[in-house]
């Protein structure tokens, strides 16, 4: 593996990590009732910081969480990877990353659909009573 692939690997898995990372520590604080707007999902049509909001983000905590692990642990391993110069390991670790950035990008989407369809039934169901009275 060369040079130039080297670094190009090791850029690519750093945004990986930091994808996850993020993910990872906002299901953390979503977990421990501490997230803040902004390490928060944006939810389109839904107040920042409302009780709607934190209901929807506290459904799919889980969702954040793994994606945070695994693309972490992804990012991690192309990095290690880059640096053995062992034959078969330039395609391994494109594998890796390919697969880490499908985890973040699949999971962190699938969490903030979840999100927003929680927020949305929670909005509605606060304004049924309203309605009723």
């Amino acid at each position: 593996m060369n040079t130039l692939v080297t670094i190009l690997l090791v850029c690519a898995a750093l945004i990986v990590v930091i994808a996850g990372l993020h993910l990872f520590v906002t299901g953390l604080l979503v977990r421990n009732q501490a997230v803040r707007p902004p390490l928060g999902l944006y939810l389109p049509g839904i107040p920042v910081g409302s009780h709607a909001w934190n209901a929807g983000h506290q459904a799919v905590w889980v969702l954040l969480f793994m994606g945070g692990v695994l693309g972490t642990a992804q990012g991690i391993a192309v990095i290690a990877m880059a640096f053995m110069h062992s034959p078969g390991s330039t395609s391994t670790s494109l594998i890796f990353l390919v697969m880490g950035a499908l985890t973040v990008g699949v999971l962190g989407w699938n969490a903030r659909a979840g999100a927003t369809q929680v927020a949305l039934a929670t909005i509605e169901e606060d304004q049924s009573p309203a309605d009723e009275a």
